[in-house]
């Protein structure tokens, strides 16, 4: 059994331990839009046309489309009387990870071949290892959860008994029905939650900006009247990163994304859940949305690799004529030497790609105003 698969089991004995009845629900690879294992099989086929092949990957699952798995957990949680189990849940189809990946190409009219790499003499686990930093250049999954992810694929994981259909009986949909409709959720923008909603583990319990008081804070501030109301002016503001890109300066963002990629962090890849909201705790590239206050404020906290924190933010307030004055604040606690040098050295281009995206915003907000007239 893989580490993951084994942590997996782990932490269900650990729970079942309470006094509190426990209802362990075990699945395979979940298929549905934001879902990791998705997410990786999208972007294997997407961007490599030759796939790496162990026969120890020859192994089968059953996956099971998303519907499916909140229909099991809804239904477990309203049926009465369930004393501490484990149920096994599982779709319609018993495939091999070949044959899924073959399935998901021909879903997305891709050409995928696969290169047996046996005759290299390196272990499984360190093969895993290197092709998940391989990914890692082109997939937004950090590299820890693809190698594990793909460490399982030796491991068989097909349900070994269905005694929750004698509680919940109901047909499963199959494999290539799952990833079309989690497609289709995808280009309706109907993604309501995503793998990249869970921070990095080094980010996860960090203070919020209004919490800090340190005296070490950088501020860098630029302002900017848009003769536009403010209601106007947020969704643009709101509409940055992934297909959007960063409005000014995009080689020099691509860059900074890069080299984040580079030293192991998320990099420009990992997008947004939707492409035209957010909400508190959406991953924007390599930011998250730390504040959201309607047509008054955007608060972005990176999550790129600095050395200090970062913050990114946008304030809206009224000007004179039913205008708005449009403020951009860097926030940046700088660690010891290292941080001042990295601030010294960027703050030019701080200012050239600040000042520039607060033009651009101008511009797009009074093109917008300009076409709502005329039509």
């Amino acid at each position: 059994m893989s580490p993951h698969l084994r942590s997996r089991r782990e932490v269900g004995n650990i729970l079942s331990k309470g006094t509190v009845p426990v209802v362990r629900v075990r699945a395979a690879i979940i298929i549905g839009t934001g879902s990791t294992s998705y997410e990786l099989m999208k972007s294997l086929t997407l961007h490599n046309r030759y796939i790496p092949f162990l026969p120890e990957f020859n192994s089968v699952c059953q996956p099971v489309a998303i519907r499916d798995v909140i229909k099991y957990l809804v239904g477990v949680m309203e049926t009465p009387g369930l004393k501490t189990s484990v149920f096994q849940i599982g779709g319609k189809d018993v495939l091999t990870y070949k044959e899924m990946i073959l399935r998901f190409a021909k879903i997305l009219n891709r050409r995928v071949r696969f290169v047996d790499v046996a005759w290299l003499p390196v272990p499984v686990d360190w093969m895993c290892r290197v092709y998940a930093y391989w990914l890692h250049c082109f997939i937004s999954i950090p590299v820890n959860i693809t190698a594990l992810l793909l460490s399982s694929l030796k491991t068989d994981v097909v349900c070994a008994n269905e005694e929750i259909l004698k509680i919940l009986p109901f047909e499963t949909l199959n494999f290539v029905t799952a990833v079309e409709w989690a497609q289709e959720k995808e280009k309706r923008s109907m993604v309501f939650s995503h793998w990249s909603d869970v921070p990095p583990e080094n980010m996860s319990d960090l203070l919020p900006l209004c919490e800090f008081e340190s005296s070490e804070f950088i501020i860098e501030e630029h302002t900017i009247d848009i003769p536009v109301p403010s209601e106007k002016v947020f969704p643009v503001i709101c509409q940055i990163g992934d297909k959007h890109g960063w409005n000014h300066a995009n080689i020099l963002w691509e860059i900074r994304g890069l080299l984040d990629r580079v030293m192991g962090g998320v990099g420009l890849h990992r997008g947004r859940r939707d492409p035209e909201h957010l909400r508190v705790g959406d991953s924007v590239d390599f930011w998250r949305v730390e504040k959201l206050e309607l047509n008054r404020e955007l608060l972005l906290r990176a999550e790129m690799i600095t050395p200090g924190l970062s913050w990114l933010q946008f304030q809206l307030n009224p000007s004179q004529g039913g205008g708005t004055r449009l403020t951009l604040r860097a926030h940046f606690i700088p660690k010891p030497f290292w941080g001042n040098l990295y601030w010294a050295i960027l703050s030019n281009f701080h200012s050239y790609i600040f000042k520039g995206m607060l033009n651009f915003f101008r511009i797009k907000c009074l093109a917008r105003v300009s076409n709502e007239r005329v039509n």
